[in-house]
């Protein structure tokens, strides 16, 4: 036993000596950002990487780290541990990292910076050999569009870049009576539920008493609380009564008592209705994003057509309210069941100047096609305990189904509302966090927004609206999941989608189901690429020059340059508008 002793007492005294005889480790980081591609060598240890690694060192080693740009990339200068562009000398008496930035050369067609081309606050895009009458896109992107700042300050400095000379951008007039925004009640939706859920309210299919079957053409009679004024808050309601005047395969339609003049509905006149509705909305919406709750479990949505609809501001609407037990908030009214309310044409004529038969033709139908789309988005998030979408991307999404319906573009009701923001887009988010500031960006929110969408739509595999209504989350967040591209990519992707539409000028930056360069549609608004100081960058702002014969750079500044994207592209122009 004591011998045994003596070798643990041995063996530990040598173990010992050999751990105070060994200096300590520490591990160096190497990571590489950029649009570019590169080598790093670190010498003396012979490691030489194109991608992120990690190594030990001994204490107080001395490390030079050298960085090798591969062809069509230049290096612009490490981060961390080392700054500037030569060689980083490094002594390890610490775990140390350092980046590598390396930014991929525009030349060819296309070069998307991001925000590890950034050194500080500036990008310097490097065009070699830049052809005398060769053209340039510059397009900066306030790609993230975080609502924790309201645009990106951003200034231009070019050398070697003529000016493009461009033609004189004209504002398309608006090809119709103007159209009321249901905005506010979307607000009002998302205010409603979640008082509700804070009560501790839950929602169920159930048989509601307010309006009960059966349901018969021209003797059933119920009352409906209406909203009659959108801009209180919550909006202001007044209670109707309505009789069954047509019951349909998916809905009951209910006309308000009493009315006389231009908001009575002749028979044809609402067959022609009730036909569009079932022959051609209920198939394109739902066949898109999906099927309404039926929260009050009679198979049938109920249809409310009133002219307090249209005196209240607004030409259809949803409110959640009606999916919850009347009484569950104090001061809503709830009619109880999967319900969407319609002016007759009378406000629609007198107050926004359309023409009867363009109300009832395109503009009504329209109406509810977007309307349905609410119903259903509404519906099944409420039904789940899921939170509302947001209404910056909710209003455009009930757009596309408008627009899927046939009563969106080509009757130009999209189009006017995407004019402002189209003519300047610099000015114009993409995301808000609260309600548009202004009539034109709230006009914007479902015109401009719908171009994302619809270039989305386009891209996107089968069942993708389905899935972005049933999913858990929301906004900018709900689109990367369903999309599988970071919101910035989707940003750029559109921005050069819009420049290069119908011009074949770049492959893959193509509307199918729309055209652009459609006289009816707003000419995009771009700039001679010339110094630009202090520009207050909202969405993206397209600058277009060309070159001279000599290698030529363009030096871009931001405030925020962890939030942008830069699209460059070399083309053979003009643009053809």
């Amino acid at each position: 036993m004591r011998y045994l002793g003596f070798l643990v007492f041995l063996a530990l005294t040598l173990g010992a000596c050999n751990q105070a005889g060994r200096s300590p480790r520490f591990t160096l980081t190497v990571d590489f950002a950029g649009s570019g591609a590169g080598t790093v060598t670190v010498s003396p240890l012979s490691q030489s990487r194109k991608g992120p690694f990690q190594v030990p060192v001994d204490q107080g080693v001395s490390l030079t780290l050298t960085a090798s740009p591969d062809s069509g990339s230049r290096f612009i200068g490490w981060q961390g541990d080392c700054s500037g562009t030569g060689p980083c000398r490094l002594t390890m008496d610490a775990d140390k990292q350092v980046t590598a930035n390396f930014q991929a050369l525009a030349s060819g067609q296309l070069t998307v910076y991001g925000p590890g081309d950034f050194v500080g606050k500036s990008l310097t895009i490097s065009l070699p050999h830049l052809k005398t009458g060769e053209y340039l896109a510059v397009i900066p992107v306030f790609g993230s569009q975080s609502t924790t700042i309201d645009h990106v300050t951003i200034s231009l400095n070019p050398q070697n870049v003529q000016p493009a000379s461009l033609p004189r951008t004209a504002r398309i007039q608006a090809t119709g009576p103007r159209v009321p925004s249901d905005l506010p009640v979307v607000r009002a939706s998302r205010d409603y539920v979640r008082r509700a859920r804070a009560l501790g309210a839950g929602v169920r299919p159930q048989a509601f008493g307010k309006c009960p079957g059966p349901y018969t053409v021209g003797s059933t009679q119920c009352s409906f609380w209406v909203i009659s004024d959108r801009s209180t808050s919550p909006p202001t309601q007044v209670q109707i009564s309505a009789t069954v005047q047509r019951v349909s395969q998916h809905a009951v339609w209910f006309i308000e008592d009493g009315l006389s003049g231009d908001d009575v509905l002749s028979a044809a006149e609402l067959d022609a209705l009730v036909t569009k509705f079932e022959s051609g909305i209920v198939g394109a919406v739902t066949g898109a994003f999906g099927n309404f709750q039926d929260f009050d479990s009679n198979g049938k949505i109920f249809v409310v057509l009133s002219p307090v609809v249209g005196q209240g501001g607004l030409f259809g609407y949803v409110y959640s309210a009606d999916l919850y037990p009347d009484g569950t908030v104090s001061g809503v009214h709830s009619n109880e069941g999967d319900i969407f309310y319609a002016t007759t044409p009378g406000p629609a004529m007198s107050t926004y100047r359309w023409p009867r038969g363009d109300f009832l033709g395109y503009v009504l139908p329209g109406t509810m096609a977007h309307e349905l789309k609410h119903l259903i988005a509404t519906g099944y998030r409420v039904s789940q305990n899921l939170p509302l979408e947001e209404p910056w991307a909710e209003e455009p999404s009930a757009e596309v189904s408008r627009e899927l319906a046939g009563y969106g573009t080509v009757h130009g009701q999209i189009l006017d509302r995407a004019k402002d923001a189209l003519a300047a887009p610099e000015n114009f988010r993409v995301v808000y966090a609260g309600r548009p500031a202004s009539l034109a960006a709230e006009r914007a929110m479902y015109g401009f927004n719908f171009l994302l969408f619809w270039r989305i739509h386009e891209q996107a595999p089968a069942g993708f609206w389905k899935a972005w209504v049933q999913s858990g989350q929301t906004g900018v967040a709900n689109l990367e999941a369903r999309t599988k591209k970071a919101f910035p990519d989707l940003m750029v992707d559109w921005a050069l989608t819009l420049l290069f539409d119908e011009t074949g000028l770049l492959s893959g930056y193509e509307y199918t189901g729309q055209n652009l360069r459609d006289a009816r549609w707003q000419k995009l608004g771009y700039h001679p690429l010339a110094t630009v100081s202090g520009l207050s960058l909202r969405s993206m702002a397209f600058y277009l020059g060309r070159g001279t014969g000599a290698d030529a750079t363009v030096t871009l500044t931001a405030d925020w340059p962890g939030e942008m994207r830069v699209a460059v592209v070399r083309f053979n122009g003009p643009l053809p508008y």
